[in-house]
């Protein structure tokens, strides 16, 4: 750190935390959060300490449902370790007031110097060159160290974890997909935005990354929480130290992993990596050994995420086994269902299978029976995807008809005020012409809400586009398009109505999206 941060950083340490030699009974905020946030989940540590995790949404309607995500990088040079790839993330936790805001939590901050010494028994001072990111680090020490945590809150704050159907949860290293899926921005931001080089920044990238350069990071690692954080509130995910992720390291054939493992992954960059070369899809593969002795880069450092066993009690085995047994069961009317029509083709397949006599026919008919299990479950996301954007979109023109339809209040007022005065005929002629504008405008994107009502109607059981709606109440709001959320509510209704009756109550429909609050 250059002389002046060095100052700088030092009477920040005596203002905030007073002097090295007064006894701390507990580490004062700033010393774990500089930067609160509103739904910060806060974990105690020994010494007095405590760490910070921030939820991730991915929601979901049903425990089955995962979120595919489009990970990695463009650049055709870097194609062997970064070509775009797809991945699923999903939430282990749901939030007991809305179970579709399902979440995972990651730290708000990377490890620090002195929440690794708390750890160790090794009571630190709090200061702020404590709170830069503890590096040198190998997989191996961080698995240790989210294990050793675990245990800790077991023994002495065993209600701090966080549950998933009465099972506790516990510290580990986030995913790769978790963590590329956190540092993009998540559901908090556009899927354009999600798939630039780096997250959206307010100001210039040194405002909310440490990158190398003397007019950033002048080959220093630098405390955790100083500059900005990217949209789901999360601080020096891009720079300062590489973060090590779940996973080891594997190649990118052609847009999936190779099946060779290696050393562990890296991701993110660090205070020694260039402006042009910090990116949110950056991964590197570091060697736990090199020369027979262990491998301990001073870039790299790690945060943990709380995970939670996926079959955490018997109600949600019993559900997941029920929502996978629906998978590629059409969704049909319970009034027009055939009773003599077999509900589960595959079914019938893997018992044919298991009724084989001969080895090889039954190794046959259970590829076959995979191959198409996957086909299904392809159909199935698809579909959800695709119900997903059908409502999106119906909001967005809902709103349309509602700006439009309170214009067109506006000119009926407006034109009968000029012909009840009977001034200008220019004057009442152009007020005719606006309101003739404003019917039309009013029409053509109500035709374009109705057909796309039709659309969601037609192809979608009202559960289904319930379900979605209940999905995007948490993506809308995560980015900041509340509003839309009663229209896609209203939109639903109206294709569940259509679905009944097979016609559009015009006035009715105007009406309702009308009364709904702006």
């Amino acid at each position: 750190m250059r002389p002046a941060r060095l100052a700088a950083a030092l009477l920040l340490s005596l203002i905030l935390f007073g002097p090295a030699a007064e006894a701390q009974p507990g580490w004062p905020q700033a010393a774990y959060n500089p930067q609160p946030g509103a739904r910060d989940l806060v974990l105690p540590m020994p010494c007095g300490g405590a760490m910070v995790f921030r939820p991730v949404d991915v929601p979901s309607d049903r425990w089955i449902d995962d979120r595919r995500v489009l990970l990695g990088d463009e650049e055709a040079r870097r194609a062997f370790t970064e070509m775009p790839r797809y991945a699923h993330v999903a939430g282990a936790f749901a939030d007991p007031d809305n179970p579709t805001r399902r979440h995972f939590w990651i730290g708000a901050y990377e490890v620090t110097e002195m929440q690794r010494a708390a750890l160790s028994g090794d009571c630190p001072q709090p200061s702020v060159l404590g709170r830069r990111p503890a590096a040198g680090l190998t997989w191996a020490d961080a698995t240790a160290f989210a294990h050793a945590y675990t245990e800790w809150l077991y023994e002495t704050a065993p209600d701090a974890l966080p549950q998933a159907d009465g099972a506790a949860g516990f510290l580990r290293l986030p995913t790769e997909a978790e963590w590329e899926f956190a540092a993009r921005g998540g559901i908090a931001v556009s899927p354009e935005a999600f798939r630039q080089r780096v997250f959206p920044m307010a100001d210039a990238m040194a405002a909310a990354v440490w990158y190398q350069g003397s007019q950033s990071a002048n080959g220093e690692r630098h405390p955790v929480g100083l500059l900005d954080p990217n949209p789901l509130g999360l601080h020096d995910m891009l720079g300062n130290v590489e973060e090590i992720v779940l996973e080891p390291f594997r190649l990118n054939r052609l847009g999936r992993l190779h099946g060779l493992a290696g050393g562990f992954v890296v991701k993110g960059g660090s205070f020694q990596t260039p402006h042009d070369r910090i990116r949110s899809a950056m991964r590197r593969e570091i060697a736990p050994f090199v020369g027979g002795t262990v491998n301990r880069p001073d870039s790299v450092g790690f945060r943990l995420a709380i995970g939670a066993p996926v079959l955490a009690s018997l109600d949600r085995v019993d559900r997941i086994s029920a929502e996978l047994d629906a998978l590629g069961r059409p969704a049909v009317d319970a009034a027009s269902a055939d009773p003599d029509r077999p509900d589960d083709a595959l079914a019938d397949l893997g018992s044919a299978a298991a009724d084989a006599l001969s080895p090889a026919l039954a190794s046959r008919l259970e590829r076959i029976a995979v191959a198409l299990r996957q086909e299904a479950e392809q159909r199935a996301a698809n579909a959800a995807r695709t119900g997903n954007s059908l409502i999106r979109l119906g909001a967005y023109l809902a709103s349309m008809v509602r700006r439009d339809a309170a214009a067109l209040g506006m000119r009926r007022r407006i034109a009968a005020a000029f012909e009840r005065s009977g001034g200008d005929p220019d004057m009442r002629a152009q007020a005719r012409r606006n309101l003739d504008l404003a019917e039309a405008a009013v029409e053509t994107n109500f035709e374009f809400y109705v057909s796309n009502v039709v659309v969601a109607a037609e192809n979608f059981t009202p559960e289904t586009l319930l379900g979605q709606v209940r999905v995007l109440e948490v993506e809308l709001g995560e980015r900041g398009q509340a509003p839309l959320i009663p229209l896609a509510d209203r939109f639903a209704a109206h294709a569940a109505d259509y679905r009944e009756t097979g016609r559009v109550d015009r006035e009715a429909w105007l009406a309702d999206l009308a009364g709904v609050a702006p």
